[in-house]
């Protein structure tokens, strides 16, 4: 028979893993550390996830992103530490699964 009209695309093997669709949240916050809490990304590429990297960046006056350290975590909320006092800090978290390295 003819498929195009009720043809769909299934994925067969597993890919990193999605996005998460919101931001990490700070939950609680001191000068030199931070927890950091996030959600499971909404799709896991077919394979579990295994960790997640944390990313951190220092954000100087000017507003330019400088990398600051990697971090990596197997659970949320994890805390951050040795931030310096009185400095912008964005994280940003990627997860990983058996593939490799999410977006």
């Amino acid at each position: 028979g003819d498929l195009s009209s009720s043809s769909a695309v299934v994925r067969t093997a597993p890919i990193v893993p999605a996005a998460p669709d919101f931001a990490p949240e700070i939950v609680e916050l001191g000068q030199y550390w931070a927890v950091v809490k996030l959600g499971a990304p909404p799709y896991d590429g077919g394979a579990a996830i295994l960790s997640y990297i944390v990313s951190i960046f220092d954000i100087a006056a000017d507003g330019s992103p400088t990398l600051f350290r990697e971090e990596l975590t197997t659970d949320f909320p994890t805390n951050i530490t040795g931030l310096h006092g009185f400095s912008l800090y964005v994280f940003h978290v990627r997860a990983v699964n058996g593939i490799g390295l999410g977006r």
